[in-house]
Order: C-alpha cells, then structure tokens, then sequence
C-alpha cells in the first residue's frame, strides 16, 4: 500500500477508486490491491514550469499522464542539485516519476515525489516487462498473507491422505504385471 506499484500510464489511467471522499490525494485498486504511490517510466512530451510546480506529461505508448512536481518550503531550502533537478526536462526525454495517486479537475495525475532522468534506452523496455511481470503475478492475484497461507497448506496436507512410497506402485511395476498376463 505504502511501497511504489510498478505500473504502466494505461492502468494509472484505468484505475478505480477506492474511497469516493473527494480527497485530493486518493487511494485506487489495481488489479486486487490497494494502492496510493505508483512509479511509471515514460518519455517527456511536455514540459513547464509555473509558479510553484513543474509540470510533465509523460507518454510511454500505454497512454499519457501528466505528473506534477509541487515546489515545497523544504526544497525552497534547498540550494544546489534541488534547483536543477526542478527545471523542466528537455522534451524526449526517457523518465522515472514515483509518486501519490491524486485527481484534479476529474483526471488522474501523479503527485511526483521522485524523478530522475533514465541515461539507459532499454530503461523503459524493462520497467514494461517488469510492470507487466507483477501485473500478472502479484497486483491481480487475491491478497493472501503468508501466515495463513503455510497454516492452510499444513491444514489441507494434513486432512489428505497419500499412499507411503513404499506402499505404491511403479508404472513400469504395473507395465510389467499387464503384459505378463497378457
């Protein structure tokens, strides 16, 4: 729930709501789980500054989301390395965002809490296969805690009965009684 979802545009853009409260900041199902912070990899199609925010919209062939980078009292501190990482991104360039789920104006968005330029051109290839990868192993399956999960499983193996291997069979056991008296 706390932990970054690896996700693509497509399913930030598809996600269903979990809360209707009209917070700003929402939490969303995806797939099976709750979640609030997601992390997309995506290339700068837009980019600008305004008055205490930088603004991207990214685009990584699933769909385009904009992200929004709120300038706040700690970074204003900041000297340095926080100024240049707030200037807006060259257009085509390949981004990192991790950030909060959030909807204004109707639209999803990402309040962007991390992002950092990819140096990398299989970076956005890869973060496809592994969202892709925990979308079918991990987001969509039904929750289960590991605890409970060993507890059934013991419970389950205990109230099914097998047959010892020194009691069974072998095929080839079987093979050769059939053909003997045949």
């Amino acid at each position: 729930f706390l932990a970054y979802a690896k996700v693509l545009v497509s399913q930030v853009l598809a996600l269903e709501e979990a809360t209707d409260d009209g917070a700003e900041l929402c939490i969303c199902w995806l797939g099976a789980r709750a979640v609030q912070k997601v992390e997309i990899c995506g290339v700068v199609i837009e980019a600008f500054r305004r008055e205490k925010r930088l603004q991207l919209r990214l685009d990584d062939s699933t769909g385009v989301v904009l992200c929004v980078w709120w300038d706040t009292s700690f970074a204003s501190h900041q000297v340095g390395r926080a100024a240049a990482e707030r200037c807006a991104p060259p257009l085509g360039a390949s981004m990192h965002v991790q950030g909060q789920l959030s909807k204004f104006g109707g639209e999803m968005q990402i309040r962007v809490e991390n992002a950092w330029m990819e140096m990398d051109p299989l970076a956005e290839s890869l973060h496809w296969v592994e969202a892709r990868r925990l979308w079918h192993h991990v987001y969509k399956r039904a929750f289960r805690h590991p605890g409970l999960a060993r507890g059934t499983r013991a419970a389950h193996e205990a109230s099914t009965t097998t047959v010892p291997p020194s009691l069974s069979r072998s095929g080839a056991a079987v093979a050769a009684d059939t053909s003997a008296a045949g």
